[in-house]
């Protein structure tokens, strides 16, 4: 999903207009206070030039009296009038004061003039009261009259000139204001406009952050669009969403989630991506048409059906958007999403639902891809845990509920019963009828079955005709019972291939308590009283008792003789070493636990192992295994022999939760000893019951530096999967499968796959139990390079290992062996050469049975040849003229057969013996043909020489 930036998303203020206008309205504003400081300096200097000019004309009344006041004195009156001029110099003077502190407005001369004025009427007052003559009076009139004329018209220019500047300054004023109004709310409409934008985008980013929170949680598809369209209305501030699925082949669409005040007016209406029709011009159609975005501001503009223009009118909707969400690549359906406001949807917003509807798109994908993983996996769950045929629960499935059953009596003491059903007659109706009608049958026992057992019971298909009973809660008196109306129920015929075949049912099961053991002696238990009942006749059940449990005595005995000797010290190690097949290199050993029997001797872990590992003696045991092999490769490490040796660890050990920690301290006891030449073996299959605990474990084994190795793989406790779940170094292919390989076309399957998964995950397959030259060459054949067994060496005591060593010689066939392993393309071919010994060993056995008959024998499609013939055999050689002899060979080896069945039956011994050599002759030179067809696979792989298979 896209990560959205509310920095990204959210304008500022300003961000849409810039910062033009807020920076204009400031200087405007500036500009405007300047002015206003200006208009208030011209008032005070008017105020100043009018007070002046009061002065001006008192100081000029005063002069004028105190004039008239001397002349009357001296000419007119007869009684002296010093004090009255004493007076009006007095007031001129302050008058003359007054003009100074109003006269800022004049040039400096004229204030100098003023103040010498100021002077001069100072010394006149002095000169008066010394009674000075009148000439003084006439120079001062004659100044007065030059300064009172001088600062008249100055007086009235200043008087004028500020009049006009005032009237300048209000006028710019008043444009100003003006300026700042209409700007200002321009402004702060703009402003309100943005805001109301951003806030309506913040709302919706909150929305988009809670949808990403639904994503979050894999909602089902049909979830996540309801919340969707819930979560835009309620929190994204439009009125209406709705999501409208494109259904598949039609032009039409459905209404899958919907959410708003209006969604109700549209439930009924219908759309389409005709355009055609008046339905396909709606949003949804324009979108799905074009496959973008489709914004419609004012959607009366675009809606020009009328009907369909009033419902939306009707509703208040008056702007929408269509954005498609795709699925898998295609276009799955539009979300709509529509507002009761036109001009809605701005560029940021779409922006934001653009990201929304990715979210959705990714969202929806991802949920895809997980279903599809989750059903993946249950079905390959459900594919390793039940019967294909039956649907019932397999031999792995019902193990592991038997060993749950164990765990809850072992805490709740709830007694239950595990029984082994095995159909009898189930053989001749498959022989008969043949395998599809055989399998039909199991599936008719098996819903027959079901139905009389209880939804807490298991019933489980351990095998062919074999099933498996776990009944929880019952005791031996409710079994025996429920066993009576099984074996009763399979009495009654069944209806196959329009025939009515009947059948009967034998059971052996065990109790819980008394028996007390784990799963698989428990189903050993069951598997001894179901023989009990073939011995007896079939067709009944019958009880484990204590008569049958010979040996669980003895297992209790050996149980109390193995705690004994691991107090006494009575184990030992011998180790097997393992070989490079073509270089003869000695490249480690498999430490082999012995008992040191008192009375019986040297015992090999077979005889005694399992037993060992079912008591706590075990963990003891293997504690002081653990020790005595590091112990033991310290030594051999001082004399030069740096070998990587294989120790086994059993279940119980690797879970007691202390065998990491008991690891890592054993290694610190030989800090010389490098943890890499230890390889723990962890093929008990009891591990596999709880993988993800054991892969847990082993990581915190190979942390301290040791390999990992695992075998039992391929049979049915060991899946190919947990080679790559485990990490394993080492794959260890089984004794079993090595001594088949040449007469088992099974076993070289799972050899084969072995290797080929060793081989891809970059590990090394060793085989196991070499007893022969030629079982370690067809290994080598088949591309495995490690391999153990009595054919290279016995165990040996530690203290032989060294000299061996020196001694040991490799096989001759071996070292020159220098062909590559045989390839994917060689298996098939080679499977087809097995199966062609083995059908032919089978025949002779099975011809000298008395009316023994098998659909393979007759049925040149229905063996292994046929198979591989008709399928990998034509698809790889067919059209080549080697094949098709082999073809024809092969069919007719199906017909000399079935002349030979025939003789047989007759009793036409001497006839039969002919067919049988020249059966011999034909299955031989069918193996000619495919040593041929295996000559020109080498050639057309490039190879110049490369021996042929024995």
């Amino acid at each position: 999903m896209d990560s959205v930036s509310p920095k990204k998303i959210l304008p500022s203020i300003f961000g849409s207009m810039g910062l033009r206008i807020p920076l204009l309205l400031l200087s405007t504003l500036a500009l405007y206070l300047f002015l206003s400081a200006e208009n208030l300096r011209i008032h005070r200097l008017i105020t100043q030039t009018n007070r002046f000019s009061d002065s001006l004309s008192s100081l000029e009344n005063v002069t004028n009296l105190f004039l008239l006041n001397t002349l009357s004195d001296k000419n007119v009156f007869p009684f002296p009038s010093s004090a009255y001029r004493e007076g009006l110099l007095i007031q001129g003077q302050a008058v003359l004061s007054t003009m100074l502190d109003n006269a800022s407005f004049l040039p400096p001369e004229d204030r100098r003039l003023l103040s010498n004025t100021s002077s001069l009427f100072g010394r006149f007052r002095s000169s008066s009261r010394d009674g000075s003559t009148i000439e003084h009076l006439s120079r001062l009139d004659r100044k007065l009259v030059l300064l009172f004329a001088r600062l008249s018209d100055r007086t009235s220019e200043s008087r004028i000139l500020l009049f006009r500047r005032l009237l300048l300054v209000n006028l710019a004023r008043g444009g100003l204001l003006l300026t700042i109004l209409t700007g200002g709310g321009f402004f702060f409409f703009q402003k309100m406009s943005t805001s109301q934008k951003t806030s309506r985008q913040n709302y919706f980013y909150q929305a988009l952050s809670r949808i990403d929170r639904v994503i979050l949680t894999l909602p089902a598809v049909e979830t996540l669009l309801t919340e969707t369209c819930r979560i835009v209305v309620e929190e994204g501030g439009v009125s209406l969403a709705r999501f409208i699925c494109r259904d598949p082949g039609t032009p039409k669409g459905h209404v899958l989630s919907q959410f708003g005040h209006a969604s109700r007016d549209f439930e009924h209406f219908e759309v389409s991506s005709d355009p055609s029709i008046p339905e396909g011009r709606g949003l949804w159609g324009e979108t799905v048409r074009t496959a973008r975005p489709v914004i419609w501001n004012d959607i009366a503009k675009h809606l020009l059906d009328p009907q369909v223009r009033d419902l939306y009118l009707r509703s208040g909707i008056m702007s929408g958007a269509g954005f498609p969400v795709i699925r898998g690549g295609d276009l799955f359906g539009v979300l709509l999403v529509h507002s009761n406001e036109t001009d809605f949807f701005d560029s940021p917003l779409v922006d934001l639902i653009n990201i929304l509807v990715e979210n959705l798109s990714f969202a929806i994908d991802n949920r895809d891809r997980e279903e599809e993983r989750l059903r993946r996996e249950a079905e390959y769950t459900h594919l390793s845990l039940f019967d294909s045929l039956t649907d019932l629960p397999n031999r792995r499935l019902f193990q592991d509920r038997t060993a749950q059953a164990i765990e809850r009596y072992r805490r709740t003491k709830e007694p239950f019963v595990l029984g082994i059903l095995d159909l009898d007659g189930f053989k001749l109706v498959n022989d008969r009828l043949g395998h599809p009608a055989g399998d039909r049958l199991l599936i008719l026992v098996a819903e027959r079955l079901k139905g009389i057992l209880r939804s807490t019971d298991t019933l489980a298909r351990l095998g062919g005709d074999e099933f498996g009973l776990l009944l929880a809660g019952v005791e031996e008196s409710g079994g025996s019972g429920l066993f009576d109306r099984i074996i009763h129920s399979l009495s009654h015929p069944f209806s196959l291939e329009k025939e009515s075949i009947s059948i009967s049912g034998s059971i052996g099961f065990t109790v819980v308590p008394p028996d007390d053991a784990d799963a698989e002696t428990l189903l050993k238990h069951a598997d001894i009283a179901l023989y009990q009942v073939k011995e007896h006749g079939k067709n009944g059940w019958q009880a484990f008792s204590i008569s049958m449990a010979e040996s669980l005595n003895k297992q209790h005995s050996l149980r109390l003789e193995l705690v004994s000797s691991v107090r006494e010290n009575r184990f030992i190690f011998h180790y097997q070493p393992q070989v490079e097949l073509r270089s003869g290199k000695v490249v480690g050993a498999e430490a082999l636990l012995r008992w040191n029997h008192p009375a019986k001797g040297l015992l090999e872990a077979g005889s005694f192992i399992k037993t060992l590992e079912d008591c706590d003696a075990i963990l003891e045991t293997e504690q002081w295994g653990l020790e005595e092999i590091l112990r033991q490769s310290d030594l051999w490490s001082r004399q030069g022999l740096n070998l990587h040796i294989r120790m086994n660890i059993s279940c119980r050990s690797l879970l007691s939760g202390r065998f990491p920690s008991d690891l890592k301290n054993a290694f610190g006891r030989y800090p010389r000893l490098s943890p890499s030449l230890l390889e723990l073996d962890i093929s008990d299959t009891k591990l596999f019951r709880d993988i993800r605990k054991v892969k847990t474990i082993v990581d915190e084994c190979r942390k301290t530096g040791v390999s990992l190795s695992i075998g039992n793989i391929g049979s049915e406790q060991g899946a190919f999967s947990y080679l790559q779940t485990l990490g394993i170094d080492r794959v260890t292919i089984p004794r079993n499968f090595v001594h088949n390989l040449e007469n088992s076309p099974r076993d070289m399957a799972i050899v084969a796959s072995l290797i080929t998964s060793a081989r891809l995950l970059l590990v090394h397959a060793v085989g196991e139990g070499i007893e022969t030259e030629q079982e370690g060459l067809h290994l080598l054949q088949w591309g495995c390079q490690i391999g153990q067994g009595n054919a290279i060496s016995p165990p040996l005591p530690p203290d032989k290992i060294p000299e061996w060593i020196r001694c040991y010689r490799n096989f001759s066939s071996w070292e020159n062996w220098t062909s590559p392993p045989w390839g994917l393309t060689d298996y098939s071919l080679l499977m087809a050469k097995g199966a062609a010994r083995v059908f032919y060993a089978n025949f002779l056995t099975g011809i000298e049975i008395p009316d023994e008959t098998r659909p393979e024998w007759t049925d040149s499609h229905r063996c292994m040849q046929g198979r591989w013939i008709d399928g990998d055999g034509q698809n790889t050689y067919g059209g080549i003229p080697e094949f098709e002899e082999y073809r024809q060979t092969h069919d007719h080896l199906h017909s000399l057969i079935r002349e030979a069945l025939h003789a047989r039956n007759h009793l036409e011994m001497s006839r039969l013996a002919l067919m049988k050599e020249e059966i011999r002759r034909t299955n031989q030179s069918l193996l000619q043909h495919l040593e041929n067809l295996q000559g020109l696979n080498i050639l057309r792989a490039g190879n110049t020489f490369r021996p042929h298979p024995p």
